[in-house]
């Protein structure tokens, strides 16, 4: 169990690869983590929520400067902008394009071989229509 404030690690453990992805994943998203948890009144409200409103991703496409191309099983595309993860931990391998590009699409996130990972929550909740530079 993880703190949303400062990302500590509060109960249990996790290998160190998996706890430095934890914990840049909170610190990427901990403006909608404390949104989602003042939103509700429960914990078990705010994991039902997020269930019912899952895309799953049916293609992925990398782009020059860290863009993503992203379209849903539902018909919805758009751009995924990469750059302002790639100062988190376990992004920065990211920075380096011959990694960025091996992007693996898994129909509820995306992974890297590096172990860096976004939910399709994520994108869809970043996803622009446009391309932006």
């Amino acid at each position: 169990m993880y703190s949303i404030l400062d990302s500590s690690l509060l109960a249990g453990s996790l290998p160190d690869n998996t706890h430095k992805l934890v914990v840049a994943w909170i610190e990427i998203h901990r403006e909608e983590l404390l949104a989602d948890w003042q939103f509700s009144d429960t914990w078990q409200e705010t994991v039902c929520y997020q269930r019912t409103r899952m895309m799953i991703l049916e293609e992925v496409k990398t782009l020059p400067d860290y863009m993503l191309w992203v379209r849903t099983t539902d018909g919805r595309s758009g751009y995924f902008d990469l750059k302002p993860y790639l100062t988190a931990d376990a992004f920065l391998p990211l920075k380096e394009m011959s990694e960025f590009i091996q992007v693996s699409n898994r129909g509820y996130f995306i992974e890297w071989p590096c172990g860096a990972d976004l939910s399709a929550d994520t994108l869809e909740a970043k996803m622009t229509e446009r391309f932006r530079r």
